[in-house]
């Protein structure tokens, strides 16, 4: 589906951009050590939430968490999505809140004609 697609390669740049303000010219390092010791590669990501997200947090602890927050709090910017900050809930299901958000905000844009 085109929707499902788009908010892919919308997720994979929130990615990028997030991994170049923590890590500058270091961020192609981080998707190397998520590819060899996770087998996690940037097309994967959206695929494969909960791998991607143990894979942060296999290589930065904790810090995986603030980068999480991080790629969810852009996402959800860009998606249009309110988020309660105080909750806490695993990675995967907040963007898959983002992803299902996106994809019935075009669905019904479209069907709008707009």
């Amino acid at each position: 589906m085109r929707f499902s697609r788009d908010f892919d390669s919308l997720l994979t740049d929130v990615v990028d951009e997030v991994f170049e303000r923590f890590f500058g010219k270091s961020s192609g390092a981080v998707y190397y050590h998520l590819t060899l010791r996770y087998r996690i590669k940037r097309r994967d990501i959206p695929s494969d939430l909960n791998g991607f997200s143990d894979g942060l947090r296999g290589i930065f602890k904790e810090g995986g968490l603030t980068i999480e927050r991080a790629i969810v709090k852009e996402v959800y910017l860009r998606v249009g999505v309110s988020r309660d900050f105080t909750r806490r809930e695993k990675f995967s299901t907040q963007i898959q809140r983002a992803r299902k958000h996106y994809i019935d905000e075009r669905w019904r844009r479209q069907q709008q004609g707009q």
